[in-house]
């Protein structure tokens, strides 16, 4: 009987460690992202939903195809869409 209160007991305790520390990571990401000096250089994850100019059609921003235009950058959903929108900019000029 008393090996299994252990069991038990030892089981919780495993149970409260693990919730703590997943609780410590979630509520600092940067603590993974220190430069030579150990100050926080975090960085945000590019998640960030983007609408392709030429298609219309919405994807992540890391997965996109970039295309540099005078101060800004446009994000392309493939190499397909770049290239028809820079053929359709060149039309128009």
């Amino acid at each position: 009987m008393r090996i299994f209160i252990i069991i038990i007991i030892s089981y919780f305790c495993y149970r409260f460690y693990k919730k703590w520390t997943m609780l410590n990571v979630s509520s600092n990401p940067s603590f993974l992202n220190k430069n030579r000096c150990g100050q926080s250089a975090y960085r945000e994850i590019e998640n960030e939903m983007v609408q392709d100019p030429h298609c219309k059609m919405y994807f992540s921003k890391k997965d996109s195809f970039p295309l540099p235009i005078e101060n800004n950058v446009l994000h392309f959903c493939s190499v397909e869409c770049r290239d028809k929108y820079r053929l359709s900019m060149t039309d128009k000029s």
